[in-house]
């Protein structure tokens, strides 16, 4: 132990006293030194004191001295400080490596041959070239190297979990992919003209006419035409359109209080069902129920499968019903109509129980907050219980409301009358088409309701909006005879093959436990 060593271990003890005319030199305290006896030497004079001598006292019996704790540790780096600046001298590059004179003495032949290596690696050949200096790029690696390494250090940002992907917003058109004309296209805001079907058909109405584009071939057919010698074109018109889902069947209403069924393929009219007291304006599909509203603000329920097809009537507004909705889920029945007023029906009992659907006159929810009349009425696909309606030129708002609650759950001001709604599941977004002042389509996001394009295009106000059958084009019709295709949502390919692939497997499983 070193006489400053000593010193220390001195001042540690309680015993030991100092002496009045000993100057004893401080240093620090490294580590926590252990007293024994051979330490506490009674009469030693520490080598670090410069002048005098230093008593001590023997320590009492039964009592040791308290070890004094420090309050730092410092470690001892003499050799690593050297050996570090030795390294750092072995790697000059203006230097000569086997010229270097290493101060801590380790000249080994294996030291040495480490730290050639070490130098060969870093710098190479050029010793007198400098690292940190800025070059030309590096060449191109060969054609058809493959790094074996690059799956460590590359992957998908958008299925990593630690990142979050930001989706790259998609281009809206601003112009439709394409116009169609349609001449004798009636300027009458509460009918419906159009529908698309899922056979990839738009049935377009235009005065006592009905036409099919095909949506493959864009080619156009006349389905029929209800005029005749005894009844001219000015007299008779087509007032709704509604496609069966999944089906080639097609529900036409007319001026007349009829209400037909059409097969599209063998292009035969297959069934006239007549009950209402004025024309009829809008339908929609159930399975084999369809619902027909007229002018009356009557609804009635017709089973297409049985001979007597009329089963249920509803009083549902005091004036023309101009909008009718299934829900995704096909509970409830949605009707607008011109008395300001959106009613939600349940679904009725089946035709065999007519006593108990005579009279439903009682909706399971009614709201009247518009101030005009509704005919946009459209259901939330992923919320079924969420629907939305718009208002007429008065009102020029889009609500939604919560069916199961009974309540608005939110109010926009649009602007301009609003005669159309069309959902997207797969942006979570709806389109709106207006007419008066603007005569434009509006993209909103939801649930934020916040303006994502603006579609201008048609000179006069829109009167329909309906959708593709696979959502991708949303259709409108405007009072300037032309109809109009907008590609807003175009289709993931991806996420469509993985669905069709779901789809696939769980009809297999079907099948496999009707095999049994």
């Amino acid at each position: 132990m070193s006489g400053r060593d000593e010193a220390n271990t001195s001042k540690v003890s309680n015993n030991v006293r100092k002496s009045s005319s000993a100057n004893v030199s401080q240093t620090s305290f490294i580590g926590n030194a252990s007293l024994n006896a051979s330490t506490l030497n009674a009469n030693k004079t520490p080598k670090g004191s410069r002048n005098g001598t230093q008593k001590s006292r023997t320590p009492r019996l039964g009592k040791s001295p308290a070890p004094q704790v420090a309050d730092r540790f410092i470690m001892r780096r003499n050799s690593s400080v050297t050996n570090l600046s030795s390294s750092t001298a072995s790697l000059n590059l203006k230097g000569n490596l086997e010229d270097t004179a290493f101060q801590d003495g380790d000249s080994s032949p294996r030291t040495v041959e480490n730290r050639k290596n070490l130098s060969q690696a870093l710098i190479g050949d050029k010793k007198d070239s400098r690292i940190l200096e800025f070059r030309a790029k590096p060449p191109p690696a060969p054609e058809g190297f493959a790094n074996p390494f690059s799956s460590l250090y590359t992957h998908s940002v958008a299925k990593s979990g630690a990142v979050n992907a930001r989706k790259i917003p998609r281009a809206i058109p601003t112009a439709p992919s394409r116009i169609l004309d349609a001449p004798d296209l009636l300027n009458d805001f509460y009918l419906t003209r159009i529908d698309w079907g899922s056979n990839n058909y738009l049935a377009v109405a235009l005065g006592p006419s009905l036409y099919l584009w095909n949506g493959e071939t864009a080619e156009i057919e006349e389905l029929f035409n209800l005029s005749s010698p005894e009844v001219p074109e000015a007299e008779c018109y087509v007032s709704g359109v509604s496609w069966l889902q999944g089906g080639n069947f097609l529900a036409i209403g007319n001026n007349k209080a009829e209400v037909q069924i059409w097969d599209v393929e063998a292009k035969k009219r297959v069934r006239v069902m007549r009950g209402h007291s004025a024309r009829v304006s809008c339908l929609d599909w159930n399975n084999h129920i369809l619902a027909s509203g007229c002018r009356s603000g009557e609804i009635h329920y017709h089973d297409v499968r049985v001979a007597e097809y009329y089963f249920c009537s509803l009083k549902a507004h005091a004036q023309e019903v101009c909008g009718l909705k299934w829900s995704p889920d096909k509970r409830y029945l949605a009707s607008g109509g011109n008395d300001n007023a959106l009613n939600i029906w349940p679904v009725p009992a089946s035709s065999d129980a007519k006593k108990d659907n005579a009279q439903l006159d009682q909706p399971v929810a009614s709201f009247n907050m518009h101030q005009a009349a509704v005919k946009a009425v459209a259901w939330c696909p992923w919320q079924p219980s969420v629907v939305a309606s718009g208002g007429g030129t008065a009102d020029r708002t889009i609500k939604l409301w919560n069916v199961q609650m009974g309540s608005m759950i939110t109010s926009k001001d649009t602007g301009s009358q609003v005669s159309g709604i069309v959902w997207s599941e797969d942006y979570r977004e709806l389109v709106t088409g207006h007419g008066y002042a603007k005569n434009e389509l509006i993209l909103w996001k939801y649930p934020s309701f916040d303006r994502v394009a603006e579609l201008t295009g048609h000179t006069e106000r829109i009167l329909d909006l309906c959708a593709s059958s696979d959502n991708s084009i949303v259709v409108s019709t405007s009072a300037d005879e032309t109809i109009r295709l907008w590609n807003l949502f175009p289709i993931d390919l991806e996420k469509k093959k993985k669905d069709e692939r779901e789809k696939s497997k769980g009809s297999g499983v079907l099948a496999r436990q009707c095999l049994r």
